[in-house]
């Protein structure tokens, strides 16, 4: 204890640092811990203002340039007073993000005889001024050591204007100050091993492993150690993510491989999507707000016969009989509906078509605005000629039709079921965002799809019911399983050949 006669009392010390509790607590010299930050709050809290009270020193000898111990290198300008050039020889070393792999290394650099002499170290980056305790965290490091350099300045001329502007005088003022105070184990302290209240659990190296392929860090070079994070390494990430505290998407690499990998799964389904829309036998038509044709398969282009229909108005190829029917259809697209119905187009030769189509609203998938609709556009025309020969046969042979009455009536209910069975098909379509399986599961034609190894992934309704397989007993078989409805046995087909490389399939 400096003070002898304050020895019976407890001993409240002025800190910049929770962590300083124990520091008074190993050594004896404190009793109570006051952060800076709790003085302020209690001066607030009480209105008092110290700007009212006059300038004053403290009770105990000033420092000289000791004020700088608690600014990153103070203790190494210090020690050049007694040891010029030990700056050469000093390792300053500040922040716990880089302190704990130093002394982690420290012992081997000992032993390879290349430590310095001296490591003047500071837990906190910025020094204890900007210690936890403090009102100035986050404040420009300039701006805090700006007032320590000033304080420090000013002392250093009290102490030579004491004595006589000499410096070694001073010195020496300096020296018997600090020898009147001074005890043998005064630098001496027990430190206690906390380790035990670390609640972190540090995964094994395959642990680390398994948690930056969840980061998709699959080689040395995904490694960044960027900090992004707010980790100074990828494994400190690691095990963050290993106890819950944090997840692989707060990785700056896993965002960027992920972002990849969602664009390229993106333009595989957008791939996928465009070759089943151009072998369907329907047509399929995309229009902007503007009723412009932005998009249309081949199928589509066959129904009208021509083939430069994109960028043309929907418009161009419908009479004025028409043109109200689609203002209105178009008014429920802007509404969110989706229809189904029937409409005459004018093929490029003039010719009508009689067609059904079912729309649906199309919006932006990021932005899920409506930007226009979409319609598949199924050829009827067929399906009304008949109508139109049996309703003739009905009015104009009254005594045949009386004769084979059972037979038509069976082929029109077939004809209306067929009429259902594609306006059920279309209605199916009213979710836009399920485009593309609507679009694969109601094709009236019979499809199916196998991947490079032979396994079937795609089977339709329509070739469910030609075949009288569904699609949950032959999905995920290969092995030529699929050919087995149409040729009673397990061989290669027609689809197969796609599987086979051009120089094989020339020789064969």
């Amino acid at each position: 204890m400096y003070y002898k006669h304050f020895s019976e009392y407890k001993i409240a010390v002025v800190s910049p640092c929770i962590a300083k509790k124990r520091e008074y607590e190993a050594t004896g010299l404190g009793d109570y811990n006051l952060g800076i930050k709790s003085i302020d709050k209690f001066l607030i809290d009480n209105n008092i203002d110290l700007n009212t009270y006059p300038d004053s020193n403290f009770d105990n000898p000033p420092a000289e340039r000791a004020v700088l111990f608690s600014s990153p290198g103070g203790l190494t300008k210090t020690l050049e007073r007694w040891i010029p050039g030990i700056e050469c020889d000093t390792r300053q070393i500040e922040g716990v993000e880089i302190i704990y792999d130093y002394l982690a290394d420290l012992p081997k650099i000992i032993d390879e005889g290349k430590a310095p002499l001296v490591i003047d170290c500071l837990s906190c980056k910025n020094g204890c001024n900007q210690g936890p305790a403090t009102k100035v965290i986050g404040q420009s490091p300039d701006e805090t050591e700006f007032w320590i350099k000033k304080r420090a300045k000013e002392l250093k001329k009290l102490y030579l204007d004491e004595n006589e502007n000499n410096v070694e005088k001073s010195k020496k003022s300096i020296e018997n100050i600090v020898s009147r105070y001074w005890y043998s184990d005064y630098f001496e302290r027990e430190y206690v091993n906390r380790w035990e209240n670390v609640t972190i659990k540090y995964p094994t190296k395959n642990e680390i492993e398994g948690i930056y392929q969840k980061m998709h860090k699959y080689k040395t070079e995904d490694i960044l150690n960027c900090s992004a994070c707010g980790y100074n390494s990828c494994e400190g990430m690691a095990i963050a993510i290993h106890n819950k505290l944090n997840r692989p998407e707060n990785c700056h690499h896993y965002l960027k491989r992920q972002t990849d990998i969602n664009l390229a799964e993106a333009e595989n389904s957008k791939d996928k999507v465009e070759a089943v829309l151009q072998t369907s036998q329907d047509g399929f038509v995309e229009i902007d707000l503007e009723e412009t044709i932005i998009s249309a398969n081949d199928s589509m282009k066959r129904i009208l016969k021509k083939k430069d229909i994109v960028g043309k108005s929907l418009f161009d190829f419908i009479d004025d009989k028409y043109k109200t029917i689609i203002t209105n259809e178009i008014e429920g697209r802007l509404k969110g509906k989706h229809s189904i119905y029937e409409m005459e187009f004018i093929q490029s030769d003039g010719n009508r078509i009689c067609c059904l189509i079912s729309a649906s609203p199309m919006y932006d998938f990021k932005t899920h605005t409506l930007i226009g609709s979409f319609a598949m556009i199924s050829d009827i025309s067929k399906l009304k000629e008949t109508e139109q020969k049996l309703r003739f046969a009905n009015e104009n042979l009254e005594q045949k039709v009386l004769d084979r009455t059972a037979k038509l009536n069976e082929a029109l209910e077939e004809l209306k079921q067929q009429r259902e069975e594609i306006l059920t098909q279309r209605d199916a379509l009213s979710d836009s965002e399920q485009k593309i399986n609507h679009i694969l599961e109601m094709l009236p034609n019979s499809v199916f799809i196998i991947n490079e190894h032979g396994v079937v992934t795609f089977w339709n309704k329509a070739i469910e019911k030609m075949t009288g397989v569904s699609s949950k007993s032959i999905i995920g078989k290969g092995e030529y399983e699929y050919a087995i409805p149409f040729y009673g046995e397990a061989r290669p087909i027609l689809i197969d050949l796609v599987r086979i490389d051009q120089t094989t399939l020339i020789e064969n």
